[in-house]
């Protein structure tokens, strides 16, 4: 399915709700990790969180059920965080497991939401 931009827009609204629970809780964690990785403070990039986020709504829209879209979100996340595991020396294993699972649930979470708006 092609959503349309509204779609877009409100799949984008509620990923950033219901991530902003990850990102003010463990997402403080992650950050400490990265600023360690990179040695200097995290620059915050609104262009590429913009990208970021239109993709994943994109790919909400894609799935059929609450499974699938738990499923599809723990694999776009594992494909970050354990790419990431890979290349960096100081990136944790449990960041990329939690991270991981956190995508399941995200999209999982914003599957549901868009049904009960009857967008998805």
């Amino acid at each position: 399915m092609i959503p349309t931009i509204v779609q877009i827009v409100i799949g984008i609204v509620a990923l950033i709700v219901v991530d902003s629970l990850w990102l003010s809780t463990f997402g403080q964690y992650s950050l400490k990790m990265t600023e360690a990785i990179q040695g200097s403070p995290v620059v915050f990039n609104l262009l590429a969180a913009v990208v970021v986020y239109v993709a994943l709504s994109y790919i909400v829209f894609q799935v059929h059920s609450v499974t699938e879209a738990a499923l599809m979100g723990s694999a776009v996340y594992a494909v970050y965080d354990f790419t990431s595991f890979a290349l960096l020396k100081k990136y944790e294993l449990g960041v990329a497991i939690a991270d991981t699972l956190w995508g399941g649930v995200l999209f999982a979470s914003v599957y549901s939401i868009l049904k009960y708006l009857k967008l998805n």
